[in-house]
């Protein structure tokens, strides 16, 4: 019987000890690797057509991770979140993170490789708010359009149909009007700019800024921008004049010098 040589033993060693790490190293790939947001619907009403693929739903909602999607009606391309595209309409609600939401007539969501990719709201107007991070303050903002990309957290408001619409942007002191605004939910942070398709001769960037006007909080409802009340007349009537006081003068008590 012959034994194996040391040379062959440690060959063999170093053969585990490598086929064991990369073992290891597959584990902790698969456990860092990010899965992509369950997704979960649910209608009061579905019908399904399995030679187009195409589904109708009433009064649904569609959840992805944290995201919520809600409207009264909704027409899907496929019946998975493959590769699909849903059409909502009436009363449209997306809640965008962080701390964001949107209101549309109508939207478009559009879902790849079973994510949320993109979601283009339309509307008369198209409203969207965020509660910001560091205060209860509220940025709202309203366009003909916003398109919410999911990826890198941003809206992107237009008001290109008429030279006199213009996307707004307010946070309670500064308001911003443009053709075209892209808000950063992450970082709260906005840029406005002109778009080469602008309509009329005003395309600029208009900004106005209240000095004496602290930022609003509020609960939601409409972004758009509230008219002022008018400053309430002061009375003509004259003033009576108060009557000279009548009550005794304290004594004040003087020593005299020794």
């Amino acid at each position: 019987m012959s034994l194996p040589s040391k040379d062959g033993g440690m060959a063999r060693a170093a053969v585990a000890v490598l086929a064991f790490l990369s073992v290891a190293s597959l584990g902790a790939n698969a456990k860092t690797e990010e899965r992509p947001p369950e997704i979960t619907y649910d209608a009061s009403s579905m019908e399904a057509d399995y030679k187009t693929h195409m589904m109708r739903l009433k009064d649904v909602t569609i959840t992805y991770g944290k995201m919520t999607v809600r409207a009264d009606r909704a027409l899907a391309t496929a019946s998975d979140f493959k590769n699909s595209r849903w059409t909502f309409a009436g009363n449209v609600r997306i809640n965008a993170e962080p701390r964001g939401n949107l209101r549309s007539d109508e939207a478009v969501v559009e879902f790849r490789d079973n994510q949320l990719k993109r979601a283009t709201a339309t509307g008369n107007p198209a409203e969207f708010d965020q509660k910001r991070e560091d205060s209860n303050a509220i940025t709202h903002g309203h366009a003909d359009q916003i398109v919410y990309d999911v990826g890198p957290g941003t809206v992107r408001l237009s008001s290109e149909r008429s030279p006199d619409d213009r996307a707004w942007v307010s946070d309670g002191r500064s308001d911003i009007r443009s053709p075209v605004i892209v808000y950063n939910l992450r970082e709260e942070r906005v840029e406005a700019t002109t778009s080469s398709g602008s309509l009329g001769t005003d395309t600029r960037v208009h900004v106005t800024i209240d000095p004496n006007e602290a930022p609003k909080i509020d609960s939601g409802g409409t972004n758009k921008p509230k008219s002022s009340d008018p400053p309430k007349p002061q009375s003509t009537q004259p003033q009576t004049a108060a009557p000279p006081s009548t009550a005794p003068v304290p004594a004040v008590s003087q020593s005299t010098p020794h």
